[in-house]
This record gives structure tokens, C-alpha cells and sequence, in this order.
């Protein structure tokens, strides 16, 4: 079999640390770029054009698409160090991610579509529960659901497996500081 070269996307301004294809629009490719660059980049791959981007203030090191493709989880290094939820395709900033004290190098998704997992410089992984339950019949749901730490009185996972509780800190509006609308809601599920 012989590869060969489709394309090249040169619009980034240091190096391109992350990529993430949008699963509901299969020509939509995410990028992220470096400390000098700081942008996440929307393409249209089957024309080469950047469609959309934004200045995230911060490193890119990680995207994941949320299963739906209209929101997306981007992870960041200097100088911020967290994960952000943004909406697609208005790149409206949903909520930060606190809590990594370094770089944070990776993210991976539950089966389920609803946790996301980081990694960090930092020597922790975090669990995140960003996207609510599925309600399509396109996906099967996994023959088991995601259990991370040990469930307390309350039924709420706790313990040293369980980081990020959406009604902590970790998850606050970028606008007013108190807990977002999706941290309500998540805080919710949680119960």
C-alpha cells in the first residue's frame, strides 16, 4: 500500500500539539498550537480552509470532541494549566477545568462519551464527567457504566479515583466566578 501526502495546514504559529476530528461532521478537524500559539483552529478538510479559530490564552496540548461535535474539551499547559469546555461552532467558553498545577499532556474519553480523563506533568489523573448521558440509539451504551473511586453515603463517588466534583471549585463560570449552568446540572446527575 502507498501513502501519499493529501495536504498541508500551515496557519499554526509554533507546534501543533493537538488534533481531534469532529465525530458529527467528518470533514471538521480541530488542531491546537503551542506556547506561541495558543489557537485552536477549525478546518474544513476538504478544502484546506481554517473556518474558525481561537486565541484560548493558554498552550494547547490536548483537544477531544464531545460525541454530539458541538462542544469540545481542549487541555492546556503555560500558563493556565486546566481544561476548558467550549461550544462549537460559536467557541463560546463554557467553563474551566481547574486543578492540574502542570502541563496537562493528555485526554481521553470514557466509552460512554460522558468522562474525560487528563493526565498531567503534574503525576495526576483527573476524571471529569463533561457531557451528559446519550440519548441516541446510535451509540450502544457500554455493557457496564463508569465507576471511579468508591460510591460514599450519598451514593457520590469519592476517593483517591474520583478529582474534579463538579460542585467544587473546579468547574465556575469564566464570567461571574459561581457555578455554571452545566456544573448545576452535572452537580445534579452526580447526586
Amino acid at each position: 500500500m502507498e501513502c501519499v501526502l493529501l495536504s498541508s495546514l500551515r496557519q499554526h504559529t509554533a507546534a501543533v500539539k493537538a488534533l481531534a476530528w469532529n465525530p458529527a461532521q467528518p470533514n471538521l478537524l480541530a488542531s491546537g498550537g503551542g506556547t506561541t500559539d495558543r489557537t485552536i483552529r477549525f478546518w474544513d478538510t476538504t478544502t484546506g480552509q481554517c473556518l474558525h479559530h481561537i486565541d484560548t490564552k493558554s498552550q494547547v496540548c490536548g483537544i477531544i470532541w464531545g460525541r454530539s461535535g458541538t462542544e469540545l474539551v481542549s487541555s492546556h499547559g503555560v500558563a493556565d494549566n486546566q481544561l476548558t469546555i467550549w461550544k462549537y461552532p460559536t467557541l463560546r467558553k463554557v467553563v474551566d477545568l481547574t486543578g492540574h498545577t502542570l502541563r496537562v499532556l493528555h485526554l481521553a474519553m470514557s466509552p460512554d462519551g460522558e468522562v474525560v480523563v487528563s493526565a498531567s506533568g503534574d503525576e495526576t489523573i483527573r476524571f471529569w464527567r463533561c457531557f451528559p448521558p446519550s440519548t441516541e440509539d446510535a451509540m450502544p451504551p457500554p455493557s457496564g457504566r463508569l465507576s471511579i473511586g468508591t460510591p460514599n453515603a450519598a451514593g457520590r463517588r469519592s476517593g483517591s479515583g474520583w478529582v474534579g466534583d463538579v460542585s467544587g471549585s473546579a468547574m465556575k463560570s469564566p464570567a461571574n466566578g459561581r457555578p455554571s449552568a452545566i456544573a448545576t446540572a452535572l452537580d445534579e446527575m452526580l447526586r
